[in-house]
């Protein structure tokens, strides 16, 4: 038990002492496929809230693009909430051209009930997404063009224009 007990110490010791990585450090590559980093965040989208399902969910860590990722998690221990202040320490992966935190190590929820953070309101004209991929974002001024995609999934258009948006509706 002892034995047990050091080696859990040293764990916790070792990802004390590692620096809180930025998400955006991570999503705007200064980061490499395969690094484990050591994040801390708010949930924006709890587990079981995303298309992944209740193996994924994510996090923000601050407010604008390259601010969220997705974390993927097959462990029932490791489920969490909107609002959760998360620290987490995972590899970094970039699946199905998503990047993520797959399967933390090591998951601690620091404090519940946290607000999240203001939703970036955007246009669909965006030239590229990719900085918005994990941010919590709000469209306005859309209208269902069609609601029945399949899969639980539906269409918008914004009004006025041609862009058209596909959404996943992963949480009833």
């Amino acid at each position: 038990m002892r034995q047990l007990t050091s080696i859990l110490l040293l764990l916790f010791s070792t990802f004390q002492a590692q620096d809180v990585t930025p998400i955006s450090d991570i999503q705007s590559g200064l980061v490499d496929p395969g690094t484990s980093v050591l994040i801390q965040g708010v949930v924006t989208a709890g587990s079981g809230e995303t298309p992944d399902g209740e193996f994924s969910f994510y996090i923000q860590d601050a407010i604008g693009q390259f601010s969220g990722i997705n974390v993927y998690n097959a462990d029932p221990d490791y489920a969490v909430a909107r609002g959760d202040l998360v620290e987490l320490y995972g590899e970094y992966k970039e699946y199905a051209g998503k990047s993520e935190i797959d399967e933390p190590e090591f998951l601690e929820i620091l404090s519940s009930g946290n607000e999240l953070p203001e939703p970036e309101v955007l246009s669909l004209d965006q030239a590229d997404w990719e900085p918005w991929e994990g941010v919590l974002i709000q469209i306005e001024s859309v209208s269902v063009s069609n609601n029945n995609l399949g899969y639980d999934e539906w269409e918008v258009t914004e009004i006025g224009s041609t862009n058209t948006m596909r959404i996943d509706n992963a949480y009833d």
